[in-house]
């Protein structure tokens, strides 16, 4: 082939695919999936959506900057991330068929090449070999590294221009899983939660609230307790059972603990889906799954006194109460008293003493929730005999529970990412969340989509007539739950959080969404920002990503620890397997920082690999190769420019940490100076331990096999996961097992799945009950865990390649 026709054509399966270069899209490949919320940030990016575990798709916003900007990004990321960046391929005859690369080429080549030729082609193309396919003679999986010079594709037309190749083909992605998507089956219809992939001409791409790229960090904790106010739970749906999901119900209006709905009540159930039904693969999901759910039922007509009683009953059980009801439009301060509970509560209140975070929503009657109007305030209303008209209102307008200067007042928006019509408004505005969109007057559907959430079945009234689920909830009612949900994500990522830094976080980290049209109702203009504030959308559209990030940033360390390793090691030339230095941490204590710093004398550091691995396991690659023909690694890697090291963050400091240095090309010669760590220590009951070591499964072997991993923290457990990757073509025929350190087994995977390929997937205590069973048993962490797993038929062969532990302590 000839130079010019490098990266024209793409080899698969014997076909050589003519392409060209995707002008709006390119692939990077992650340390973390979590780290896709990161990138999102930068400027001219316009999404970033994974496509596996670890590699993401970016795109290029055309609208905040030219598409000329693409390769300019890319250099960024790989340059400051140091970032595996490969641009996305296009059919040239089809442009809407596009092709993600990744920094990997499957390679064959003829019978009877010697290892020496091999050798000299891959040292000369810039490739390195990391499989070998024993069942495919002359088949390898190799690696382009930097050395190459040259995209996957360029490389792989570069390798088959040799006469020895049989084929060189880039692997692919073939079909896009997306990591921490829930298998419930009305989850694609949950546009709030996700949009960015959606594909509709009623959504805006990013009108959700970012809680899917939150699900990266956490999807909520049974620690943590969300209660809902409302009135009535039907507590028999599906997404609202689960080990440990319910705690506390009670009923104020039938003093009991049965707060089911009775005639006319249908409101507090799809409120409560928004909020935290529960992952179970069936139904809808949450914005916290993984939090508990404390439902409280009360009657809509509640003197003062009441409220107040109400109110502190809750905050001796959950951390966060939610609460979808208000006032109409006209002049209703709080009494006294209770905006004094309110001050109390957010501020000393809570289960854990931190504050209960109070969250209310603004209304649904294109109302100000604090200001005096000279223009009638128009809304549909029933009567007290209960027929339908128009209302109105003018004057002083205040609505006291939002206007609390405490309290989280929640907006709306539109699934189109602009106001939602009906949505009250103000200064005193936190944040506004994804809802639907109607006419306050007459209850007509505005351009916007609406929510899928729970609904009633069994006990009071349907929102949506003989559904169990329904897409059409909406109002602040909805978007209320949905930011009492991400507030349980913000404290289970960081439990020492006080209600007034939750609103603090929310409201800093929101998107400042504009909207630049006019009120039909009253000609209004207030979808801009001044000082930060803006009366339609109060701090912004929230955003759970963002402030699930900032919560763990701020995680408080205890103390900082500083080690050093000083005694300089030669690196071996030309050696895949290199040095590692140790430094040992006897200190307990989570990590929530990092910085390494590394002295290396070499004499063309583009031969190096240098990687750092924690006790855990994770191997994080601080230098790949880059560099070129310069000398010498002086140089401190820290979490801001080494988006790897993320990796650590929360697992136990104690132990071994390695630095291994590998040459991994001939001649230049170098020597491992020094290095050494500083770990910041902070307060976290989050543990990961995780195994990469493949083994294989025996066929038709009662004794399969078994791997294990070692956790060294002290307590009992609260909350499991567990993460498989085996391969095998017949799933039907493996059980995979979990061995506690008290010797308990549990089964994870029962000989299910029939024919179907390969088990990748995680197993939670809030979906998997065998989990939860070792969850209830206050199971202790310390010791070996022990992952089994053993194959009872003929014939079909697999491998366990990895698998992993998280788990709150």
């Amino acid at each position: 082939m000839k130079k010019a026709d490098e990266g024209r054509f793409l080899s698969r399966g014997g076909q050589k695919l003519e392409v060209n270069k995707s002008e709006e899209a390119f692939t990077v490949k992650l340390p973390r999936s979590s780290d896709a919320a990161r990138i999102a940030t930068e400027e001219s990016v316009g999404s970033v959506r994974m496509l596996s575990k670890k590699l993401a798709r970016v795109t290029v916003d055309a609208e905040r900057a030219p598409v000329s900007t693409r390769d300019k990004l890319m250099e960024r990321l790989r340059e400051a991330g140091q970032l595996v960046v490969h641009h996305e391929y296009v059919d040239k005859e089809n442009p809407d068929v596009s092709y993600q690369i990744t920094d990997e080429i499957m390679l064959r080549f003829k019978t009877g090449i010697g290892t020496e030729r091999i050798r000299e082609i891959l040292e000369k193309v810039g490739v390195v070999i990391k499989k070998e396919y024993h069942h495919l003679p002359g088949s390898y999986l190799v690696q382009v590294t930097e050395a190459a010079g040259a995209n996957p594709v360029k490389v792989a037309n570069r390798l088959e221009a040799f006469d020895e190749v049989e084929y060189a083909e880039p692997s692919l992605i073939n079909r896009f899983v997306q990591f921490a998507f829930p298998a419930d089956e009305l989850f694609p219809s949950q546009w709030h939660l996700y949009s960015k992939g959606q594909a509709a001409p009623d959504i805006d791409r990013n009108a959700d609230a970012s809680v899917y790229e939150a699900w990266e960090i956490t999807k909520g904790s049974r620690d943590i307790v969300v209660a809902v106010l409302d009135d009535g739970f039907e507590l028999t749906h599906p997404d609202f059972l689960g080990a440990g999901k319910v705690v506390d119900p009670t009923d104020f209006t039938g003093n009991d603990d049965q707060p089911l709905p009775e005639g006319g009540d249908y409101h507090g159930t799809p409120c409560a889906g928004v909020a935290i039904a529960e992952e179970n693969g069936q139904g809808c999901v949450g914005a916290a799954p993984g939090c508990a759910f404390m439902p409280v039922r009360f009657p809509l007509s509640a003197a003062d006194s009441w409220l107040i009683e109400i109110f502190r009953f809750i905050s001796a059980r959950a951390h966060i109460v939610s609460c979808s009801w208000g006032m109409s439009p006209g002049n209703y301060p709080l009494a006294s008293a209770v905006s004094q509970t309110f001050t109390e509560l957010t501020r000393s209140g809570g289960k854990d003493g931190k504050g209960l975070v109070i969250v209310f929503a603004a209304g649904n009657y294109d109302a100000p929730i604090d200001a005096t109007v000279n223009y009638p305030i128009r809304w549909l209303g029933r009567d007290a005999q209960g027929n339908r008209r128009i209302f109105t209102a003018t004057g002083r307008m205040l609505n006291g529970f939002p206007a609390h200067p405490d309290v989280i007042a929640v907006g709306a928006m539109t699934s189109l990412n602009k106001k939602s019509l009906y949505s009250n408004w103000g200064s005193q505005l936190s944040v506004t969340a994804p809802s639907n969109n109607f006419d306050p007057t007459t209850y007509n559907s505005l351009p916007g989509r609406g929510i899928t959430t729970t609904d009633n079945e069994y006990y009071g009234s349907d929102f949506t007539p003989g559904k169990r689920y329904t897409n059409s909830f909406g109002g602040t009612s909805s978007a209320t739950p949905l930011v009492a949900g991400i507030c349980g994500l913000v404290k289970t990522a960081n439990p020492g959080l006080s209600a007034a830094q939750i609103k603090e976080i929310l409201e800093q980290s929101a998107d400042k969404i504009e909207d630049p049209s006019s009120d039909p109702l009253y000609n209004l203009a207030k979808g801009t920002y001044s000082n930060g504030i803006s009366e339609w959308f109060g701090h912004g559209k929230i955003n759970a990503a963002n402030a699930v990030h900032e919560a763990a940033r701020r995680l408080q360390p205890q103390r900082v620890i500083e080690k050093e390793n000083l005694a300089a090691l030669a690196i071996p030339d030309f050696n895949a397997a290199g040095i590692a230095s140790p430094i040992s941490i006897s200190e307990a204590g989570a990590v929530t920082g990092l910085e390494v710093q590394v002295d290396i004398s070499h004499s063309w550091i583009g031969d190096l690999e240098v990687t750092l691995i924690s006790p855990a396991g994770s191997r994080m690659l601080l230098h790949n190769r880059s560099g070129g023909g310069a000398d010498n690694i002086q140089k401190t890697y820290t979490l801001v420019d080494t988006l790897a090291l993320g990796a650590t963050l929360g697992q136990a400091a104690s132990g071994t940490w390695l630095l291994q240095v590998a040459d991994r090309a001939s001649r230049d010669l170098g020597t491992l100076n020094r290095w050494g760590l500083k770990l910041l220590l902070g307060q976290t009951n989050r543990v990961r331990v995780e195994s990469s070591t493949s083994l294989t499964i025996p066929d038709n072997d009662p004794n399969g096999v078994a791997s294990s991993l070692a956790v060294t923290q002290e307590g009992t457990l609260k909350e499991i996961q567990v993460t498989v990757d085996i391969t095998h073509s017949w799933i039907g025929d493996l059980q995979v097992s979990l061995v506690s350190p008290t010797g308990q087994e549990v089964i994870l995977h029962g000989r299910s799945g029939g024919s179907a390929d390969n088990l990748r997937t995680s197993f939670t205590s809030q979906a998997t009950p065998a989990l939860a069973a070792l969850v209830q048993a206050n199971t202790a962490v310390r010791g070996s865990w022990t992952l089994k797993a053993v194959d009872f038929a003929r014939q079909d062969v697999g491998k366990l390649n990895s698998w992993s532990l998280e788990l709150t302590i």
